[in-house]
């Protein structure tokens, strides 16, 4: 597959992501639990409200031949493995399945109650981005979302070709971070 770089559908693709992020609410941004008095944020429920709100929106925006996937499973795709020096699980990719290129790849991680994901999840998850843009596997974009109430901007220093968007809570868009564009909301 050669995918298009073509500017006006990632402008496209972005805006259904920041719709998207925007329509989660907050019983799936971070909820209460039976016994604590704080509320909880769980990743696995934020992704997959989020995987809902952009299929809903993505129709007639990607072509047909291409999809949007959530948490698929690298580990026996022997290509990935002997590209990256192991086994991978994206949280979305946006591709033409059975191709070697993709359009895009996200990794979403959720900001703990300090305002940033560990060190070294931050990290693995920017390695496993620009392991998936690199020239082997050709995706042409690659996207950190972090999620939660304590979102900091000034936390991540991304690698170049790694967007950032923090989306600090419920009903908002993401703000997206230097050094990739600008630091304004993401559009």
């Amino acid at each position: 597959m050669t995918v298009t770089d073509d500017k006006g559908l990632w402008n496209a693709f972005c805006e259904c992501l920041c719709e998207s992020v925007a329509a989660i609410e907050k019983c799936y941004f971070e909820f209460p639990r039976y016994g604590e008095e704080k509320d909880t944020i769980r990743e696995r429920v934020y992704c997959y409200e989020l995987y809902h709100q952009l299929r809903c929106r993505l129709d007639g925006v990607l072509p047909d031949d291409w999809l949007l996937h959530g948490e698929l499973d690298k580990s026996g795709h022997k290509y990935v493995i002997d590209t990256l020096g192991c086994a991978a699980i994206p949280d979305f990719v946006i591709h033409k399945p059975g191709e070697p290129a993709g359009f895009a790849v996200i990794e979403v991680k959720r900001a703990g109650r300090r305002g940033e994901p560990a060190p070294t999840e931050v990290k693995k998850d920017f390695d496993k981005l620009v392991g998936f843009t690199g020239e082997e596997l050709g995706y042409q974009h690659a996207i950190l979302l972090v999620f939660g109430r304590y979102a900091n901007e000034r936390s991540y220093c991304p690698p170049e070709g790694v967007r950032v968007l923090l989306h600090e809570e419920p009903g908002k868009r993401p703000i997206g971070c230097p050094p990739n564009e600008e630091s304004d909301r993401a559009k």
